[in-house]
C-alpha cells in the first residue's frame, strides 16, 4: 500500500511540474533598421545599404531579410541567417538594377521560438530606373 501511495504522489508531482509557468515572459525582439529609411528613393545603379540590429529578450532561432515587390510577389533581395543568439547586427547591400519604377518592401523577420513566433519590421522603399 505504501508503494502505491508513493507512486501516486510521484505521478501527481510529475504532472504538476509539466504545467506551463504562468510567470514566463514570451521571447520578444526590438528590430531597428538604420538603412534604408522609410520612403527612401534609390536611382538606377545606387547601392541599397541594409543595416540595423535585432535585440531579443531570449534566443532567436533565425533571421530573414528580404526585399520584395508585393504587387508581383517577386523577390529583389533575400538573405537568411540561422542566427542563434539574442543580439544580431546586420549589414548587407544590393544594387538597384530595376527597369521600371518599383515600390518595394524591406522585411526583417526573426524567428523567436520553435512554435512559429516571429518579430518583424517593414520598411517601404522605391527604386527608380
Amino acid at each position: 500500500m505504501k508503494n502505491v501511495f508513493y507512486l501516486a504522489a510521484g505521478a501527481a508531482l510529475l504532472f504538476a511540474s509539466c504545467k506551463p509557468d504562468p510567470t514566463e515572459v514570451p521571447n520578444t525582439a526590438v528590430i531597428t533598421v538604420n538603412s534604408p529609411l522609410e520612403g527612401q528613393v534609390f536611382e538606377h545603379g545606387d547601392t541599397v545599404f541594409i543595416q540595423g540590429n535585432v535585440v531579443a529578450t531570449g534566443m532567436m532561432h533565425g533571421l530573414d531579410i528580404h526585399i520584395h515587390n508585393e504587387a508581383t510577389d517577386s523577390i529583389f533581395f533575400d538573405y537568411a541567417f540561422p542566427q542563434h543568439g539574442s543580439v544580431y547586427t546586420f549589414s548587407e547591400q544590393c544594387i538597384n538594377n530595376v527597369t521600371d519604377t518599383t515600390q518595394l518592401m524591406l522585411h526583417v523577420e526573426c524567428e523567436m521560438d520553435d512554435n512559429g513566433g516571429v518579430a518583424s519590421k517593414i520598411v517601404n522603399i522605391q527604386l527608380n530606373p
